[in-house]
């Protein structure tokens, strides 16, 4: 009896250590931000006045939010500090002001092209363009 108690411990402990572990949740999971500047070409802009840009990563590799003048949303991918952001879909109202619409599509081009990240505190900077643009975004609690 003390035997067979014995083999079945050892048989629950073998099969666990054999077990995958539970994937850890993103980095990026459950988070939501501002950008507050868009810098490439040795340049930075800011949103335009009144204009409120954003991005919200979901727990289930969606990614989402306001580009000033239309929603947009796609999925998402992370591994490490590589970001990989897929094809957007958006609404497609015009903004009323042409700068807005402007920003919108150069936003929209950067976030599509992300390569790294690097979530600090309240501060999310992501890479685009083989390292010479950068968004810069504040999180939202």
């Amino acid at each position: 009896m003390r035997v067979r108690f014995l083999l079945g411990a050892l048989c629950i402990l073998i099969v666990s250590a054999c077990a995958s572990p539970t994937p850890a949740a993103p980095a990026l999971a459950n988070t939501k931000w501002n950008l507050l500047s868009l810098a490439q070409s040795g340049a930075t802009q800011t949103p335009v006045t009144g204009m409120q840009v954003t991005l919200e990563f979901s727990n289930d590799g969606h990614v989402s939010g306001n580009s000033g003048c239309n929603l947009y949303s796609g999925a998402y991918q992370t591994q490490g500090e590589i970001l990989k952001i897929g094809e957007l879909v958006m609404t497609e109202r015009a903004c009323a002001d042409e700068n807005a619409m402007n920003f919108e599509t150069v936003y929209l081009t950067a976030l599509q092209n992300a390569q790294l990240y690097e979530k600090r505190a309240d501060r999310l900077t992501i890479t685009f363009a083989n390292g010479s643009g950068k968004l810069t975004y504040a999180s939202v609690p």
